[in-house]
């Protein structure tokens, strides 16, 4: 791979070198270990390690002085944008903390089972899945939370157990593509540099026709059987919480703002009925942020790795292959499409697909005029949508983890038929790249992309 240099721009293929060994580390250990039989064999060895790999290799490939790419590397994981991830991680891993603690997602679970007629039970699975991931913001918390209460309904009504975890995967992946406070929109929203409010205009006109779509195909899976399934208490004051984050996140709120709205009235509703002291609040509001620290590492590793690579020429070597296949806004924005389904079959992880991804993306939006708002959506979809339904994915292993524990025989194959959902947002998101009409009625102002921003 040669290094080519033109007024001060660099490509070089060989930049890339650190960052596929960080790719080829963490998918070759998985294809060993599940070769050898062990269980989750994606999910054992730590991504943190492939990364720090990734970063040993680039300082001893990269030329130049130690202190040099020391710098380099601590540039990348001091940009501002890398900040604020970090920031946001450990705000919501602390608001999902504690409004767990205080009871908050057994009653918004309970509250959605209530609404929802027995008949068309795993319809509503999948609905509850959608209001909890969306709420928590989390599709692996979703499906933990999801799968004992949805093994009981099988249990109850005899219904299939495949299209009840089909389900679950939906109604888990619904949120965390979605949710202005998960993983995936945090990382997609500030690596893009694009506000939560402009992701979530696009988002939702693309979800509403694959949520009904999903929903009339699991209702066609019904049961009139299911007499022996008792839905638990809810207490609504205790859902308050969630309707204030995300109240204040669709009139345009900061994240910062919603979170800390979020911790807050969790907090007061958890010492006034009990569940929390003062103190005890404070030790949960730590706990969480602490229990975000593998996010937060993983975000600034894989930063500072991207800067580095983006510095030594690799970024622009990518997008000027792609520019040899992308013609046009639209080609350029498929093969921002195409670039996450790869590095998300590699990595088998939503969050650091989006996080790789992202820096590249930027690039190719401000050669092919993408609009990074548009783009914000579509990657995380993308990235999301394979987590269910990748055989090797956290998500997956979870879910089958849990199915396996309650004595039931199933395998992956079981669920993907009825993993409705994913299939038919990823392709609607596909065809709407085809419908450039569709972008300008939602967004009426332009992008500036000369200085990344909407134009004024």
């Amino acid at each position: 791979m040669k290094t080519n240099q033109l007024n001060g721009r660099v490509s070089s293929g060989a930049a890339l070198l650190p960052f596929l060994l960080f790719i080829v580390v963490f998918l070759g250990s998985g294809i060993i270990m599940s070769l050898q039989g062990v269980e989750k064999p994606f999910s054992q060895f730590a991504p943190l390690a492939a990364v720090y790999i990734a970063l040993i290799a680039a300082f001893l490939f990269y030329r130049g002085k130690v202190s040099e790419k020391l710098n380099l590397l601590l540039g990348g994981i001091s940009r501002n944008n890398i900040a604020l991830v970090v920031l946001i991680f450990a705000l919501a891993g602390a608001f999902s903390s504690v409004a767990k603690g205080m009871g908050g997602v057994d009653s918004v679970v309970n509250l959605c089972l209530s609404i929802v007629p027995q008949k068309y039970v795993i319809m509503g699975v999948f609905l509850v899945g959608c209001v909890v991931s969306f709420a928590s913001g989390s599709s692996l918390g979703t499906a933990t939370m999801i799968t004992p209460i949805a093994l009981g309904i099988v249990e109850a009504s005899g219904v299939p157990l495949g299209a009840t975890m089909g389900a679950v995967l939906s109604g888990g992946m619904f949120g965390n593509q979605l949710s202005p406070i998960s993983d995936c929109t945090i990382a997609s929203t500030t690596g893009l540099g694009v506000s939560t409010k402009d992701k979530s205009k696009y988002n939702v006109i693309i979800m509403i026709p694959a949520l009904i779509i999903a929903a009339l195909l699991f209702m066609a899976n019904t049961t009139d059987s299911l007499s022996n399934f008792t839905v638990g208490p809810y207490n609504i004051i205790k859902v308050l919480p969630y309707v204030a984050v995300l109240g204040l996140a669709m009139v345009g709120a900061s994240v910062i703002i919603c979170l800390t709205a979020g911790i807050f009235a969790a907090g007061v509703i958890g010492i006034a009925y009990g569940h929390y002291t003062v103190v005890s609040l404070t030790q949960e509001i730590a706990n969480g942020a602490v229990g975000m620290g593998n996010n937060i590492l993983l975000v600034m590793l894989i930063g500072g790795l991207s800067w580095m690579v983006e510095k030594k020429g690799g970024i622009n070597f990518i997008v000027d292959k792609l520019g040899s296949i992308a013609k046009s806004s639209k080609s350029g924005h498929l093969s921002i499409a195409l670039l996450t389904l790869l590095v998300m079959l590699c990595v088998a992880n939503d969050t650091i697909t989006i996080m790789i991804v992202c820096p590249l993306a930027a690039e190719i939006c401000k050669k092919f005029r993408v609009d990074p708002r548009l783009v914000s959506v579509t990657i995380p979809v993308v990235a999301a949508a394979f987590s269910p339904l990748s055989p090797w994915s956290g998500m997956t292993f979870t879910v089958q983890g849990l199915v396996h524990q309650a004595g039931y025989d199933f395998s992956f194959f079981d669920s993907f038929p009825t993993t409705y959902y994913p299939m038919v947002l990823t392709i609607i998101a596909v065809i709407a790249i085809f419908i450039p009409k569709l972008s300008s009625k939602i967004y009426k102002k332009e992008w500036d992309f000369e200085n990344d921003c909407v134009r004024e």
